[in-house]
Parts: structure tokens; C-alpha cells; sequence
């Protein structure tokens, strides 16, 4: 724990099984469609599923709990006010409580078979005794068995009792004045970096997505453009224009970075179209144009809506503020040459 010389509040968590069942009429030998008054009068109380030994002192271990923390700390509206000076010696009288407390809860689990039947021994006992007193209309025997089995009924298995016992705190450290306004000063600092710093990111973003759409316009769309109008003059293919067309695949291909199914619909009829790359034969004109047609459509807009600036923001999320910032002043021809070389016209 980080203290400050200051004070924390500490909140206390002391619980487990109670080992209790509320007493019902029936219990008592009564008929419960004649008892509603003294249902509506009397709190009837409860069965002890554990010796009452047992229980009084789990009781008294978690009031020690209780009583340590009142002893060391000051009761506020907002909680347990524990100076630093006095958390030490409430830890150390705390951690004791906690070993016994915990200690016993061991027991209960390690002795729970037997503490099972002698609790059904003990509630045997006190429905022969309760038996003559009320007015039951059942025989003595059904009336002992029906009883011990309503007070067992919820009787936990030995890992229910091991989780519902607990005997922990929890602390929240209490700053100065002074302090939180560090804090919040502190703070209002990391937002306007952050601010500065997702504005960089989308300028950044923006300028890639720029880069990228005058690559379209300018190459991918023109290079399938010039291939139309070639064909269109000409009535058939050049050699120029099929090797253009061959690098565009391949470098439509390597943008398509995101599997637009689409794109590559459309890449495979012009592959078809073109054929191998070391045909002898002429390449049939009606589907190559057909397949142009489509590209051009296709990758003027699926293309570019892949490289949206919300995928460009994650690319760049990790950027460094200054090697931004020069990669922002860069003409962007340095940046657009490396990733589109090498497409013929």
C-alpha cells in the first residue's frame, strides 16, 4: 500500500454461515392455519444448526473485528476514518482475529459430518421434548422426523461453508485539498496531450487517405481508362497496355489488404480475360473489355472505402509525436513512390 502521511478509509467485510433456520409453527406443534396471531405477535426465533458454543464464539471473533477498527479509526459519514499512524496496529490485531477466525471455519469443514449428526441428534431431542406441548395431530415419531428434516434441509456442503466465510478489509486512500488539486491538474494536462495527440493522428490519417485516393484517380483509374480507350482505337490489345494491365493486378492485389471479396472478383475475370502470361494465342476482346469496365467501377469505390481514416487511426495509434511531425512535412510524393512503383502506363 502507498501511504502519504495522510489517513485512508477502510471498509471492514466480516461474514459466514450463520448456521440458523428460522423456527416455524409446525415446529412448535402448532397448526399454521390457527397460529397467525402469534405469528403476527411473537418472533419465534430461530434453530441452532451449530453448538451454541461454536457460534458465540465466531460471534465474539467478528465483534473483536469490528471493535479493532472502531478502536483505530475515527466514524465518518463516508466510512471508517483510519489515520496512518494507527492502520499498523490495526493490521497486526486484525491479521490474529482473521488466523482464529478462519481457523475455526477449518473445523467446520474438516467436522462437518459429524456436526451434521449431532445436530440431528440435538433436533431429535427437542422435538420429543416440544412433542407433548403442542397440539400436533400426527403421530410422535413422524412428528421428530418431519422436524429434523426441515432444520437440515439447507444444511451447506463443506466448500458452501469454506466460500461464504470472510474476514478481510478494503482500503481507499483520502488525499489532501491540495492534493486533488494536483491531481486535477495533473490530469487536465494528459487530456490536452491526448487531445493534441489524437488531432496529429487524424491529420496524419487524412493525409494517407489522400496519398491513397489520388493513387486510384490517378493510376488505378487511369491506367484502366487508357487500356479502354486502347482498346476502343484499336480493336485489340497492345503489348504496352496487357504489361500495364499485369502490373495493376498485382499491385491492386497488394493494396486489397483487407480481402474485398469484390476486388477480388473483379482481379480474377481480368486475369481470365488476359490469360496466362506466356500465351501465344490473341486474348479475346469482348471479355477483357467486359472485365475493365467492371474494375473501374470497382475499384473506384471498394478500394477506398478500405482505407477509411477510422483503420488508418489504429495503423498510426503508436506514433511518435516528433517522427509525426516530420513525416507530416514530407512532400507526398516521397511517400506514394515506394508503394505504388513499378505500374506501368
Amino acid at each position: 500500500m502507498r501511504w502519504f502521511g495522510r489517513a485512508c478509509l477502510l471498509t471492514l467485510h466480516i461474514g459466514r454461515w450463520r448456521a440458523r433456520h428460522k423456527l416455524d409453527p409446525e415446529d412448535l406443534g402448532l397448526d399454521p392455519r390457527a397460529s397467525d396471531a402469534i405469528c403476527q405477535s411473537i418472533e419465534l426465533g430461530h434453530k441452532l444448526l451449530l453448538p451454541r458454543a461454536k457460534l458465540d464464539r465466531l460471534s465474539r471473533l467478528e465483534s473483536k473485528g469490528r471493535a479493532n477498527l472502531a478502536c483505530h479509526s475515527l466514524d465518518t459519514r463516508i466510512g471508517s476514518f483510519v489515520p496512518a499512524d494507527g492502520f499498523a496496529k490495526f493490521r497486526e490485531i486484525h491479521e490474529q482475529l482473521k488466523a482464529q477466525y478462519l481457523a475455526l471455519r477449518d473445523h467446520l469443514m474438516a467436522t462437518a459430518p459429524a456436526l451434521k449428526a449431532d445436530a440431528a441428534e440435538r433436533f431429535a431431542q427437542a422435538a420429543r421434548e416440544i412433542y407433548p406441548r403442542g397440539a400436533a395431530e400426527i403421530g410422535r415419531d413422524e412428528f421428530v422426523e418431519r422436524y429434523v428434516d426441515r432444520a437440515l434441509a439447507g444444511w451447506p456442503d463443506a466448500q458452501e461453508i469454506h466460500r461464504s466465510f470472510r474476514f478481510d478489509y478494503e482500503v481507499s486512500y483520502v488525499p489532501l485539498s491540495s492534493e486533488l488539486a494536483s491531481e486535477q491538474a495533473r490530469q487536465a494536462e494528459i487530456q490536452q496531450d491526448l487531445a493534441l495527440r489524437t488531432e496529429l493522428q487524424r491529420n496524419v490519417a487524412e493525409r494517407r487517405r489522400r496519398e491513397i485516393d489520388d493513387f486510384l484517380r490517378g493510376i488505378v483509374y487511369e491506367t484502366v481508362t487508357a487500356a479502354i480507350r486502347s482498346l476502343e482505337r484499336h480493336g485489340r490489345p497492345l503489348p504496352a497496355t496487357i504489361v500495364s494491365l499485369r502490373h495493376l493486378i498485382d499491385r491492386v492485389r497488394a493494396l486489397n489488404v483487407v480481402g474485398d471479396q469484390d476486388i477480388d472478383s473483379q482481379i480474377s475475370q481480368l486475369e481470365q480475360a488476359l490469360g496466362p502470361r506466356r500465351r501465344r494465342g490473341g486474348i479475346t476482346v469482348p471479355p477483357l473489355e467486359q472485365a475493365l469496365l467492371r474494375l473501374q467501377d470497382s475499384c473506384k469505390d471498394a478500394v477506398s472505402e478500405a482505407f477509411t481514416v477510422e483503420p488508418l487511426l489504429a495503423r498510426f495509434s503508436t506514433i511518435d509525436l516528433d517522427g509525426a511531425h516530420d513525416a507530416a512535412t514530407e512532400p507526398a510524393a516521397q511517400n506514394t513512390v515506394p508503394l505504388l512503383g513499378g505500374i506501368g502506363a
